[in-house]
């Protein structure tokens, strides 16, 4: 809330991103001993949501694309059939459009005659679209392989393979005519290194290349070139210092 009222001073919108993985992990049993397994980690997942409903999706500093609320939705935590469950137990102030998750599609692909082929089609995306959730890009994959001249990282992804990344978007969600895709958005991230975090305490590293910013400025190109179609752009992201992706 101290964040809405400085948000509302300069006239911000407060967006939101849900990793609701949390609640599906066997943190929020540490912090709450009582959920302890899917059924009231799911019901929780109501109350979660409720609350956006209520304190986040409502007011001057709400996310409002469209005339909806919108939150990217980066999983990994309810089943399809679970945020079924939580979807139908919301309540809906009157006048609020059921608000928009755009879901978290970031399949890995692979590298073919040195070129990276990205994922076209998924079945668990398209299940997500089935409740309303439309696919979103997240951080690019990084599916090759350590060499002399990216020795410190595990994987990394060249500014090419980013682009790459990005056409299934392109093709199949913003060209499209399905009246499913309500919102359509872009996405634009500098750059990513996970050293800072330690491979997220895993000890695997990631790396793309910022390129003096010619990473950053070849997503916004790419998506700027099909701005007709989109009606907002995600960013990863302002702040993630620990991932390497952050700006100033």
């Amino acid at each position: 809330r101290a964040m809405q009222k400085v948000a509302a001073k300069y006239n911000f919108e407060i967006g939101v991103n849900w990793c609701d993985g949390w609640l599906y992990y066997d943190w929020i049993t540490k912090i709450y001993p009582e959920i302890n397994n899917r059924e009231t980690k799911t019901e929780y997942m109501v109350q979660c949501y409720q609350y956006l409903v209520d304190s986040v999706f409502s007011g001057p500093t709400a996310p409002i694309v469209k005339d909806r609320p919108v939150f990217y939705h980066f999983g990994p935590g309810a089943t399809v059939e679970e945020f079924q469950q939580v979807l139908s137990s919301i309540q809906l102030p009157e006048g609020m459009k059921q608000p928009v998750g755009l879901r978290r599609w970031a399949d890995w692909g692979k590298i073919e005659n040195e070129k990276y082929i990205p994922i076209t089609q998924s079945e668990e995306i398209d299940n997500w679209v089935k409740l309303g959730e439309i696919p979103t890009a997240w951080l690019p994959a990084r599916v090759r392989e350590r060499n002399e001249e990216f020795a410190e990282w595990d994987n990394y992804a060249t500014q090419e393979d980013v682009i790459e990344f990005m056409k299934p978007f392109r093709d199949s969600i913003w060209r499209s005519d399905n009246p499913t895709y309500t919102i359509k958005s872009g996405f634009a991230m500098p750059g990513m290194d996970n050293r800072g975090c330690a491979g997220w305490g895993r000890q695997h590293f990631f790396y793309i290349p910022r390129n003096e910013g010619n990473t950053y400025n070849s997503m916004w190109d790419f998506c700027l070139s099909e701005k007709d179609s989109l009606d907002m752009m995600f960013i990863a992201s302002w702040s993630d210092y620990t991932e390497g992706h952050e700006i100033e």
